[in-house]
């Protein structure tokens, strides 16, 4: 480790009230082939979501609605 301050990591339930979206719908977005949602880790046969990793998702999901200038 870097010496820097640990990201706390969020539960499922944590995560789905942010998301407004249910936590069976975060298991289906994990189990997906490939998976579909953030990145996770399991803590044990807990999983557990970093905020960076959650941000960086919600990076890459987001559409533009910007005009494209040709």
């Amino acid at each position: 480790m870097d010496g820097g301050v640990v990201d706390p990591l969020m539960t499922p339930v944590e995560l789905a009230e942010m998301l407004g979206v249910s936590v069976k719908k975060l298991q289906r977005m994990r189990t997906a082939a490939p998976p579909e949602g953030p990145d996770f880790v399991m803590i044990g046969r807990y999983p557990r979501y970093r905020r960076l990793d959650v941000a960086a998702w919600l990076k890459r999901s987001t559409v533009s609605t910007k005009p494209v200038r040709l």
